[in-house]
């Protein structure tokens, strides 16, 4: 930035969830010390009925630790297009290759505390929990080494609240019938069905009790709701039935709402003026399908009950908290990492061997593994074909080197210094030496203002042979040259490549449909032109409903100690989405659905226009820039904001799926048009 520029220069690197997820299995993995108080505390002799859901514990946050590493930066793990393509449309990690640092460490952590999801009975977890104590010794260093508080604490009684607040968050969440933290790593096999929570409920509540009362310890803990935190089950028997039937979507009778509506808020409704069918009558299926998903939902009764004590722990503990050392959120953590961590202390963590590859880099005849291979190839996303069969010339090769050619040439126009990927599909030919050919070309394409991911890859099938693909291939050699493109090539017997086309293929034909005017005239209306409107208009409300979703978020979190935030707010002539005052410093956010690399360079100079706009209204206030993304980034791209010193807010859809606020929560992924479910999978 230039000189003129206040801005905070060393954005901060927030590592409280990965280290309060070491600090949750540290406490909770010392076996001897749980069963010890089971057995003083609560006068359990026989624990054999709390294994299966002491175990689940150790399990999910297990999953936790991992869900901060996927999504954090501070550990500056490489991670590469093929890991944030996986990552994004929720690959399961089995099949996500080892080609970059944070799968490699993932994997790593995975396989380590595989012993514990495999054990059977106490003496055996208590030998596997300590497998994980080299995890806990490298976390132990790098937190001596490099982590300090951002308060006028020390670092452990920094640690210890945020550890307080992520098991108030992930853990005792369970408002969708499991633990939180549980839905949000998509890339890990789960085996939670209804059944198996229902089993392991009971253990999961005295470990989870447990953990409150180490760090909360003794006198406190029993001065808080969390003493009769094991008897969720009965205390909020009554709530949780009422939420199954809210959840289930049983409608309540006709004279009751009646009885709402009109006898207590006194409102006169006469029924020859109007006629107003209050209940939809249901058909027998629609009472089957109700009764269904009801005995689906009493499985998960008890984890419905233990979710009420969230809005009591949040009373008791962490708003007094949040009063003595401030607000802990994103933009507020209580700990960051001082310096870049020395890779060097996860080393044992970064190594590959002994790590298996997916089956389907091996070569096979499976028809599954060759699907997964190509769906591999094509980094997951949907592909079109331009069928040449050889029939023709024109939309064969000529046109993957025009399309090549201005795919290379976009990448340029763009200066972002991406490259174009292309695949090669070589077919052996049955009888005769040689192959035909297929190639692939990943075209990036977004809405216009950029919420939207379209892209995909445009297919040239059978296009070559052995004997007519050299015009291609010299295109080709000469751009891999200049590294302006990333090719990959793969042997496919054509008949098994055309079958997984014809299921992936979103190809189209004719997109245009014939209308008459009022005045008779025809026109033709394009189908593609009226869907680019309709994304550009519904691409603009999308920006425009964020900004507002944020700063409502921001005022209502209070996530930043303010005297005065503002929305849609005018700087010498430049918009500010949301510009918050506090004492001594100005925060601006710049609030972006989904960012894309054509945009990045764009972006930084509209931020840095609008420091210095901020820096004239604001002289003696330091400027704090953030850009939040709704969306997941890539470390690089997120890198080259903050080398600028812009701070980075994503995946900002994180914070949504911490929201408590169901229905809010829920429209807010319908309208942003997010992937991710966040309800269980059976």
């Amino acid at each position: 930035m230039e000189d003129d520029v206040k801005v905070d220069e060393t954005p901060e690197k927030d590592v409280a969830p990965i280290f309060s997820f070491i600090d949750i299995l540290k406490i909770s993995s010392n076996v001897g010390e749980y069963r010890k108080w089971l057995k003083e505390y609560h006068k359990i002799e026989d624990d054999s009925q709390i294994f299966d859901g002491y175990k689940f514990f150790i399990d999910v946050c297990v999953r936790g630790f991992i869900n901060s590493i996927i999504y954090g930066t501070s550990l500056d793990l490489e991670e590469d297009f093929t890991f944030f393509r996986a990552r994004f449309v929720g690959v399961e990690l089995e099949d996500i290759p080892n080609t970059c640092e944070k799968t490699i460490f993932i994997k790593n952590v995975w396989n380590l505390t595989k012993t514990i999801r495999k054990a059977n009975g106490w003496e055996e977890i208590t030998e596997a929990v300590k497998g994980a104590d080299k995890l806990f010794f490298v976390f132990d260093v790098i937190f001596e080494r490099a982590i300090s508080s951002t308060r006028e604490l020390n670092k452990k009684d920094a640690l210890k609240i945020s550890t307080i607040f992520n098991t108030h968050i992930f853990l005792n969440d369970t408002n969708r019938g499991v633990p939180h933290v549980y839905l949000l790593t998509p890339i890990l096999k789960s085996s939670a069905s209804e059944e198996y929570l229902e089993k392991v409920y009971v253990g999961y509540v005295y470990t989870l009790q447990y953990l409150w009362f180490v760090l909360l310890e003794k006198d406190n803990f029993e001065k808080s709701s969390l003493k009769d935190l094991h008897k969720a089950h009965d205390v909020y028997s009554k709530e949780a039935k009422e939420q199954i039937e809210s959840q289930a979507g049983i409608p309540v009778s006709e004279e009751e709402i009646k009885k709402e509506f009109v006898t207590e808020r006194k409102v006169k409704i006469r029924e020859h003026e109007c006629e107003i069918e209050l209940v939809k009558e249901l058909s027998d299926e629609d009472i089957k399908k109700l009764e269904a998903e009801k005995e689906r939902l009493s499985k998960l009764k008890n984890w419905f009950a233990l979710d009420m004590f969230f809005g009591k722990i949040n009373e008791e503990i962490i708003e007094p908290l949040e009063s003595r050392v401030g607000t802990i959120s994103v933009f507020n953590p209580l700990l960051k990492s001082s310096d870049k961590i020395n890779k060097s202390l996860i080393s044992e963590f970064l190594r590959s061997d002994g790590l298996k590859d997916p089956k389907y880099l091996e070569a096979t005849n499976d028809k599954n593994l060759i699907k997964k291979k190509l769906d591999y190839l094509f980094l997951w996303y949907v592909v079109n074909v331009l069928d040449a069969q050889k029939l023709t010339i024109f939309n064969g090769v000529p046109a993957f080197i025009s399309t090549l050619i201005g795919n290379v040439e976009l990448s340029r126009i763009f200066g972002n210094g991406e490259k174009v990927f292309v695949l090669r599909f070589k077919h052996p030919v049955t009888g005769v030496p040689g192959c035909d050919y297929s190639y692939g070309i990943l075209n990036q394409a977004f809405g216009s203002f950029g919420f939207t991911d379209y892209s995909g890859w445009l297919i040239f099938f059978d296009c070559a042979t052995d004997y007519s693909h050299g015009q291609a291939e010299v295109f080709i050699e000469k751009f891999l040259e200049e590294g302006k493109i990333e090719i990959k090539e793969y042997v496919v017997v054509k008949r098994r490549f055309k079958e997984y086309l014809a299921e992936k293929s979103t190809a189209s034909v004719f997109g245009e449909i014939k209308h008459m005017t009022p005045d008779g005239v025809y026109t033709e209306l394009s189908i593609s032109e009226i869907q680019r409107k309709v994304e550009d208009f519904t691409g603009n409300a999308k920006g425009k409903f964020f900004e507002y979703l944020f700063y409502n978020w921001l005022a209502e979190k209070k996530h930043v100690r303010c005297k005065n935030i503002r929305c849609d707010y005018y700087l010498n002539k430049e918009e500010i989405d949301v510009l918050a005052e506090a004492e001594d410093k100005v925060y601006i956010f710049e609030c972006k659905v989904n960012l894309h690399i054509e945009k990045i360079d764009e972006i930084k100079k509209q931020i840095e226009n609008k420091v210095k706009a901020a820096n004239q209204q604001f002289s003696k206030e330091r400027i704090i820039p953030y850009l939040v993304v709704f969306s997941q980034i890539q470390n690089v791209h997120r890198e080259k904001f903050e080398d600028a010193g812009i701070h980075v807010c994503s995946p900002f859809e994180n914070k949504i799926k911490n929201w408590r606020k169901k229905d809010s929560r829920d429209a807010i992924f319908r309208i942003l048009g997010s992937k991710f479910s966040l309800e269980m999978k059976t």
